[in-house]
């Protein structure tokens, strides 16, 4: 972590090591894992500021009602974590707007792709602006909170049959805590969304083994069929990871 945002980081929103967390998690107490990311456009200047912040306060209420009336155990596990783009910034201005911000924990940087698959698949539910931990939670079978801050979140939630779990930025407390005791209470679509992800992987499988074989048939160095593989991000990576 660099001085600039060890500054930042609140005495109550203590870092967590990726191996400690499952240690740290009560017995009993519903696990909450959240992915958040500066909603931007470059350089963290966000498109539309008091929707932003009171956006940042709706979470912070919610996770705050979790808390309280829940006991629910939070995390902020980032994604991203370099300049102009690290997630633990977001974070940590959310822990700043709770009440119960002392009771959250927050990974300072998971140790890769596998840390991020086991945090998730250790939560009891995911609240996610990152789509790669939304693709994550989606294949294996964890229930989710989609936050839409761009188009492509909204469509990949409408891919897996999950589009009425979708929180728009403009939305407030009552939709995302109405969401998220929804999916505590086990009312989230797994079912379907294992079935709709099965049918997303076939076709990726299919996709990527189609653009593989014309990258090659022109020739293309090895690190441009790299970088297109990896085409749909890491997400197809991530997407197939249950049945690879």
């Amino acid at each position: 972590m660099t001085e600039a945002s060890s500054q930042q980081t609140p005495q109550f929103c203590s870092p967590t090591l990726p191996e400690e967390a499952r240690a740290q998690t009560p017995g009993g107490r519903p696990r909450v894992s959240v992915f958040l990311r500066h909603w931007y456009v470059y350089e963290n200047r966000t498109p539309d500021e008091p929707t932003w912040k009171r956006f940042q306060q709706s979470l912070a209420d919610s996770l705050d009602t979790l808390i309280s009336k829940h006991s629910a155990q939070v995390r902020f596990v980032p994604m991203r974590t370099t300049a102009g783009d690290d997630d633990r910034v977001v974070a940590r201005e959310v822990v700043q707007m709770m009440k119960n911000g002392a009771d959250t924990d927050c990974v300072d940087e998971p140790g890769g792709t596998t840390d991020v698959v086991r945090l998730i698949d250790e939560s009891d539910l995911v609240i996610g602006m990152r789509l790669h931990s939304l693709i994550v939670a989606a294949s294996l079978g964890k229930a989710a909170i989609a936050i839409n801050y761009e188009e492509k979140v909204r469509s990949f939630e409408d891919t897996i049959g999950a589009r009425d779990w979708v929180v728009e930025m403009n939305q407030g407390e009552d939709e995302i805590i109405n969401l998220a005791e929804r999916g505590l209470a086990g009312s989230y679509p797994v079912k379907l969304v294992e079935n709709s992800v099965a049918s997303v992987q076939v076709r990726a499988r299919s996709n990527t083994e189609v653009a593989a074989g014309l990258l090659r048939k022109e020739g293309a160095p090895g690190r441009l069929l790299r970088r297109a593989i990896r085409g749909g991000g890491i997400l197809l990576e991530m997407v197939l990871r249950k049945s690879t």
